[in-house]
């Protein structure tokens, strides 16, 4: 049962920039951080990056938490766009080392190609090129991990 929704990671710098939307369960802690589709500058998302860790980390010792985001077929093309400069996968690496893991990644760890989405520009869905709109990081404890499958083709 949802109990409480926040908005923002409680600093004004960022302003509408950059968000954070923290839904409470009875159990857990449902976060969607996103700071846009556009690369701003990269020092001022860094500390973005910083302070939504800082953010997450103060919400870890309540309850588990779970970060929804995106991951890409080929995230080393987009290496321009937001979200996937190297110095972003960097704090997402940085993210995983305190005990996150991305958890398609660890009950698959050989699995390729498991998109839900593909755009409709230049035949995506049959070459394979999706992105993983669900991406769920958050840590691995001793309870059940949610879980959706789809009777749909390629979810």
């Amino acid at each position: 049962m949802l109990m409480n929704v926040e908005y923002g990671i409680g600093n004004d710098e960022f302003g509408g920039n950059g968000s954070v939307i923290t839904a409470e369960y009875e159990k857990f802690f449902l976060m969607n951080p996103n700071l846009g589709r556009k690369l701003i500058n990269l020092e001022a998302r860094m500390k973005w990056e910083k302070l939504v860790q800082a953010f997450v980390q103060k919400y870890d010792d309540r309850m588990p938490i779970i970060l929804y985001g995106i991951d890409l077929a080929n995230s080393k093309t987009h290496t321009c766009n937001a979200g996937f400069t190297k110095e972003e996968r960097e704090k997402t690496t940085a993210l995983l080392a305190l005990g996150y893991i991305d958890t398609f990644r660890h009950f698959y760890p050989e699995r390729k190609r498991a998109y839900p989405f593909w755009t409709y520009v230049g035949g995506a869905r049959a070459r394979k090129v999706g992105w993983r709109l669900d991406r769920q990081i958050r840590k691995l404890l001793n309870h059940k991990i949610l879980s959706f499958k789809s009777p749909l083709k390629g979810t």
